[in-house]
């Protein structure tokens, strides 16, 4: 008996060592396990910690602009070219003979940018005439451009001088050309001339009413001082007068915006009728880069630099160019419509980003703040 119980505790022992290496060897497993985990946690670590590649600017830059027989467009292929310069990124430019065309390039997302005028701008922003369909946009200003000069002419030999001067005179009437009817809107407001005190004569655009001054059909019309038919105006017998628009005259000013707020007081010395010893005073309808607010922070900022700091290098490929300045950019007088924050960050960054601007920026965002 004493044997057999010496031998069922020999094998009781045996039973719980081998036990004991089971659990032993179980253990082993899992601590190694967790080691094999954390091992391989480190290796992935920088994977995971490692910043996001730098960004980087497309391989090319489409923009939008005006028709290929227009300064816009122009102006466009001349900057887009001194960029290219600058940076080997080519710079497309692709036209479009209407404003809402050339929004509808940013809008259906053919194009990051689009350069519009003042006036088309504010077509957009607001959601009016062509843009009704819309509503209004929430564009923003990219890069506010050269000043293009403009105003309301009429013969030198009329006797029309000042705006009451036009009172009972013939007006043109822009059937299906809401943004020209806007210009001369906006003049007649300042001068305080009601539609019941003139004789409207319609008209089939903007070119066609220049020429009504010049064959005599029309009084007065609207038109680029820098224009041929103004030159052609100038070169008749009959001369050219500008229609005066002193920028002091702060009450007629206040009446010309509440039409179109985008336009702004501009003392002309290029252009028929003038020079820089006999400036007119008229009418600014600056060309701005425009993108909608939610284009890329990053595309904006590189493209506000490069128009920024190629300057040297595109200034002389077009007159108008000369004024891609970024003390003309950041002119708070013509600033009316707010920024991208892309281009905000790069005002910020070299330092030209006062108060006022943040002020006036705010202002604006609250005025301009509708659907997109």
């Amino acid at each position: 008996m004493l044997i057999l119980r010496k031998l069922n505790q020999c094998t009781w022992i045996k039973d719980k060592e081998k036990k004991m290496k089971k659990e032993k060897m179980k253990n082993v497993k899992n601590v190694v396990g967790v080691v094999a985990v954390i091992l391989v946690l480190v290796l992935l670590l920088p994977a995971f910690t490692e910043t996001a590649p730098a960004w980087q600017p497309p391989e090319k830059l489409l923009i939008g602009s005006g028709g290929t027989k227009t300064s816009n467009y122009a102006t466009c292929v001349a900057l887009g070219s001194g960029i290219t310069d600058a940076t080997g990124i080519q710079v497309f430019v692709k036209p479009s003979a209407t404003t809402l065309g050339r929004v509808s390039f940013i809008h259906d997302k053919i194009t990051p940018f689009t350069s519009v005028t003042a006036a088309g701008f504010y077509l957009a922003i607001a959601g009016k005439f062509e843009f009704e369909k819309w509503g209004p946009q929430k564009i923003r200003v990219v890069w506010n451009g050269t000043t293009i000069p403009q105003g309301v002419l009429t013969r030198g030999n009329s006797g029309i001088k000042t705006w009451a001067d036009v009172k009972g005179k013939r007006v043109p009437q822009y059937v299906g050309y809401p943004m020209v009817q806007m210009y001369i809107d906006s003049a007649l407001s300042y001068g305080n001339v009601s539609q019941n005190d003139v004789t409207q004569v319609p008209v089939g655009g903007y070119a066609p009413a220049i020429q009504g001054v010049i064959n005599g059909t029309v009084d007065v019309a609207p038109a680029a001082t820098t224009s041929g038919a103004a030159r052609e105006l100038e070169a008749s017998v009959h001369g050219i007068h500008w229609l005066p628009m002193p920028s002091a005259n702060t009450e007629a000013w206040a009446r010309f915006r509440k039409v179109c707020p985008a336009l702004h007081p501009h003392k002309g010395t290029i252009g028929a009728g003038m020079s820089a010893a006999n400036p007119a005073e008229v009418w600014g309808n600056n060309l701005i880069f425009t993108a909608y607010d939610y284009q890329d922070e990053q595309l904006v900022y590189w493209l506000v630099k490069q128009v920024h700091q190629s300057f040297d290098l595109y200034k002389g490929k077009h007159s108008q160019l000369k004024n891609w300045t970024i003390d003309q950019c950041l002119d708070l007088e013509q600033m009316w419509a707010p920024f991208h924050p892309g281009s905000i960050k790069y005002f910020k960054e070299i330092g030209r980003w006062t108060d006022e601007h943040e002020k006036l920026q705010q202002s604006l965002l609250k005025k301009w703040g509708q659907k997109k």
